[in-house]
């Protein structure tokens, strides 16, 4: 019975752990993409909020 239960806790422990390499992994793409956007000096398509500019009147 001990056994059964130290297996349960140590696959538990592995997928724990696959879970946190995979979330350090997206971190890192993420950070990256962060970094090639400030280096260029543009805002991603995403943060544009064009629906909510309004052009100034044309005189």
């Amino acid at each position: 019975m001990r056994n059964k239960i130290a297996s349960i806790h140590r696959a538990a422990e592995e997928r724990r752990a696959m879970a946190e390499a995979k979330k350090g992994e997206e971190l890192i793409k993420v950070q990256e993409a962060a970094a090639k956007f400030r280096a260029a000096g543009i805002v991603p398509s995403k943060f544009n909020c064009s629906a909510a500019f309004v052009p100034p009147p044309e005189t």
